[in-house]
Parts: C-alpha cells; structure tokens; sequence
C-alpha cells in the first residue's frame, strides 16, 4: 500500500517506506503517545495506510490474554492429520519440525555472519 512491496511484478520496491512501531501488544500507553510511525513517499497512499494501520489497534483497560510466540511449526503433523495418532508419532513430528527449524535458524545465522574475503 505504501510502497514497500509491489503490487504487480513490474513495479519495484520503494526501501524507504514502511511501519515502525513503538508500543508491543499489551504495553501501557498513555494519550496523546505515539504507537507507530508511518514512513512514505506518495501522499495518495498515506489516508488509506493510515485507517488501515488504525483499525488493526483496539485499546483498553485490561492487558490481551498471551499470545505463543510460535503458532505451529510447518512440516509438523497436527493431530487433527492423524487418522491412528501415538504418542511416538507425535513426538518424531514435533522433533522433525525443531529439528528443521534449528537447520533454518543455523543456516541464516551462517550466512549473516560470513566475512566476506579482503582485496
């Protein structure tokens, strides 16, 4: 919407825009604070970006029950996929998903820290 990504494959993607946000679920805010900050470019997107980003917010005075960090893990069977479920099974599921997220995890760890070769 702001740019940031493309909505047709020939239009290129505008690095400068997006969200930066102030507040996580569940903190205390206070009037007149700042939860997020909009960076644009195109004032015709802005209006809309704006409602959008306002109506995702819903303020009160409780704090949202607890959210998991990790919803599921892809690759995992759930039991609700298994017609004769054990627990061996589930456990080998769960241990193959970790075990494909730690790879994933190593892997872009590896390559965020390669030092590249001096000239």
């Amino acid at each position: 919407m702001l740019g940031g990504g493309r909505e047709k494959k020939e239009q290129n993607v505008d690095h400068a825009v997006g969200l930066e946000f102030h507040k996580r679920i569940g903190d205390s805010i206070k009037a007149g604070e700042t939860l997020v900050t909009i960076t644009y470019n195109a004032d015709a997107q802005l209006y809309a970006a704006q409602k959008m980003i306002e109506a995702c917010y819903q303020i009160g005075d409780k704090k949202p029950a607890g959210r998991p960090l990790i919803h599921r893990i892809i690759g995992a069977r759930q039991h609700s996929d298994l017609h004769e479920s054990t627990e061996q099974g589930d456990g080998m599921a769960r241990f193959t998903g970790v075990l494909g997220m730690l790879v994933i995890l190593a892997g872009a760890y590896l390559f965020s820290t390669r030092v590249s070769p001096s000239s």
